[in-house]
């Protein structure tokens, strides 16, 4: 079954669609209220405030699949973005990259496979 949406639990809402669109250089769409949808591809993500109401932490890795690993981070990078690791072979056969997001306990990898 494909993922066609997700939720991203974050502090600043507005601070985590900022990131999105000016350093990814992703469509961000805000929301009456304190969303905001992010479109991901085939996957939308809406970034809403808080923790659930179970207290669960909130954070994410996004996994975004480009054709060149290094051409990726140098572009965030000069949009601002702290790389976290630059990019790796991986035993499980890809090449990462792991670039800081919009909050610590977000993180974006981008990788191709090898």
């Amino acid at each position: 079954m494909p993922t066609t949406h997700l939720v991203l639990r974050c502090e600043d809402v507005e601070a985590c669609a900022s990131f999105y669109e000016n350093v990814l250089g992703v469509p961000v769409h805000r929301q009456e209220g304190p969303t905001a949808d992010v479109e991901l591809g085939p996957i939308v993500a809406t970034l809403v405030p808080g923790e659930d109401p179970a207290g669960s932490a909130h954070g994410m890795i996004i996994e975004i699949e480009v054709i060149d690993v290094r051409d990726a981070v140098n572009v965030v990078r000069e949009r601002g973005a702290t790389v976290l690791t630059e990019p790796v072979r991986t035993e499980w056969g890809t090449e990462s990259a792991f670039v800081e997001g919009p909050e610590a306990a977000m993180v974006v990898e981008f990788y191709r496979r090898r």
